[in-house]
């Protein structure tokens, strides 16, 4: 598939935001024309609350609802919205998509010399993380297709270059992105190299669009061995982990299942694209398991049918994280046809909150505390 035949495509929309500044917990409204996108996240750069120095709401997009004084209001950083174009076999486009007019300054990020992103954490340090460099080159892809900026798909093939370079071939065949760093994720100590499904997924779904784009037959063959870790359980130095007679993919092994709900998703897309792809029926199966699995446990992520709450309902999910997991039960809802997932997403609509939902959801998340869970 040549990048040079694909048309470009320009973002028309004009975003709002309103409603309790103070606070930074208000919800806005996104939208404007024809060409209006379904649904979006937006970053606020300058909120400063007890969600911290960024706050990230869901928004529905009814330009409609939005008083036309408000437009001079608008401020926002980062939108963030699916994509209907991507699954097909032909399609280059990922699930999710990021827009800002500028770049927005992450902290705890930094280019190397070769334009690889780093990621930098007060045990760490500076460290690459494959998941980070294959999402850093989807979002560059992203850019290309919206914008049709010739700079981005060579960031894009720049960090697929990186994972191909990075790839670890296993004495058992397998062909994994491991972390050469040790890493605390709540009770568990991972130790280097350690895998995780989200970064093999991530990996796998940009793997399969340098594939389709240069063909070059190093990538099939990586791509054809990287879902055998799937098949083995974390004991085994995979990311399978089986309970209650079901099955996830974890982004951290050793965490109890059902673990990090938007990691375990990362990786069945990536198990979709490889399938789309080769056709491998091993490679559907695991799908299929992966999604019987999610949707067995998805109601350990749910709150009251209000919120999405983080791992295994250690507290609910930050305004940011919640808006990615909508998003994410909406693209398995439309890859899969299931409307359990999509009942789920529109569950956790914000415009199903009453104000007292508002304010619970708020304080409860303020002191990061959650009641016991009821059946």
């Amino acid at each position: 598939m040549s990048l040079g035949t694909l048309g470009n495509k320009s973002l028309d929309y004009q975003p709002f935001w309103e409603l309790t500044s103070r606070t930074g917990f208000g919800w806005g409204v996104l939208g404007s024309g024809p060409k209006a996108l379904p649904e979006a996240l937006i970053i606020r750069r300058s909120t400063i609350n007890a969600w911290g120095p960024q706050c990230m709401n869901l928004h529905h997009w009814d330009a409609r609802s939005v008083p036309s004084t408000r437009k001079s209001l608008s401020i926002v950083s980062i939108i963030v919205m699916m994509v209907p174009e991507a699954g097909p076999k032909e399609s280059l486009h990922y699930y999710w998509y990021k827009y800002s007019k500028t770049p927005p300054y992450r902290s705890v990020t930094r280019l190397d010399s070769n334009g690889i992103p780093r990621v930098w954490g007060r045990v760490t340090g500076i460290v690459y993380r494959p998941g980070f460099v294959a999402m850093h080159g989807l979002n560059n892809l992203g850019h290309y297709l919206q914008s049709g900026n010739q700079a981005h798909p060579k960031v894009f093939l720049n960090q697929v270059d990186w994972l191909e370079a990075h790839a670890v071939i296993r004495g058992d065949g397998a062909v994994v992105w491991p972390h050469d760093f040790d890493h605390q994720e709540s009770a568990v100590r991972l130790k280097a190299p350690w895998l995780s499904a989200n970064a093999q997924g991530l990996v796998i779904s940009a793997l399969v669009r340098g594939w389709r784009i240069t063909r070059r037959p190093r990538l099939l063959e990586l791509l054809e061995r990287s879902s055998c870790v799937f098949q083995l359980n974390c004991e085994c130095n995979g990311v399978r982990v089986q309970a209650e007679e079901h099955i996830v993919y974890t982004e951290v092994p050793g965490l109890p299942a059902p673990g990090i709900m938007d990691g375990f998703v990362n990786s069945l897309l990536g198990l979709y694209d490889l399938y789309v792809e080769t056709g491998d029926p091993s490679v559907s199966k695991l799908f299929e398991q992966g999604v019987v699995g999610l949707r067995y446990f998805l109601p350990r992520w749910d709150y009251k049918k209000k919120w999405s709450m983080y791992s295994n309902r250690s507290y609910l999910c930050s305004p940011a994280y919640h808006c990615q997991n909508r998003v994410l039960l909406s693209v398995i809802a439309r890859l899969t046809g299931d409307s359990y997932f999509a009942e789920y997403a529109e569950a956790w609509h914000h415009s199903r909150l009453s104000a007292s939902d508002r304010a619970e959801i708020y304080l409860l998340k303020l002191f990061d505390s959650i009641p016991s869970r009821t059946e």
